[in-house]
């Protein structure tokens, strides 16, 4: 079974309240362009969250084959829940997961990259209908960070170091050759990471803002 993080909606009622109070129908009216007129009581859901894995490029060149390849992502200490305003996912959140009894709203982001998560969710609900190894197993799906590769991708991670897999979600040019219907090995994947060079410019810092 593929699944999520589970979260009691008592643990989301902070965030879940200050992204209300941000939810005027002025801005729910901006964030969704097929909407004819604002809603005077703007409803929304947090749906799908997930944990906020991060992998860092220096981290990434110095892993070698013998070192199990969990071990080159870090949990970041956040969490990243999508914002659905009927049937549309209209951005994404951001809170501290370092304490899930007291999680802070620490980002709202109308950015292209919830609608990318929402495609990726999907395409795992039916990779999991059809696949017997999916359903059977326990994956926890995770979302995986690469700032210095301008990337994310789904992790679902499972008991072994062998039963885990990748689903990437977005990327630059470099990864064309990668399916984003595709589950490839996470072992594969990190190998295939240490192939690609950083992003021209400045090196993206761990502590980000955008998307």
């Amino acid at each position: 079974m593929i699944r999520t993080i589970s979260i009691s909606a008592e643990s989301l009622e902070n965030v879940t309240d200050e992204i209300g109070e941000l939810l005027t129908p002025q801005v729910v009216a901006g964030l969704d362009p097929n909407l004819d007129h604002a809603p005077a009581f703007p409803s929304y859901d947090l749906t799908e969250t997930f944990e906020l894995w991060i992998i860092d490029y220096d981290d990434l060149t110095s892993y070698s084959r013998e070192q199990p390849a969990k071990q080159v992502p870090r949990f970041s200490g956040r969490l990243h829940h999508q914002v659905r305003q009927g049937e549309q996912v209209i951005a994404y959140a951001r809170s501290d997961g370092s304490d899930i009894g007291k999680m802070a709203l620490d980002q709202f982001i109308d950015s292209p990259l919830a609608r990318a998560i929402d495609e990726a969710v999907t395409v795992l609900d039916n990779l999991e209908q059809e696949d017997p190894r999916l359903r059977d197993a326990d994956l926890l799906v995770r979302l995986l960070v690469m700032p210095a590769l301008q990337a994310h991708a789904f992790w679902l991670s499972g008991e072994t170091r062998y039963s885990d897999w990748v689903l990437l979600i977005d990327g630059p040019d470099k990864f064309a050759e990668v399916s984003r219907s595709e589950l490839l090995r996470f072992d594969s994947f990190i190998q295939l990471l240490k192939t690609l060079k950083p992003a021209a410019g400045i090196r993206p810092t761990l502590e980000f803002s955008d998307s």
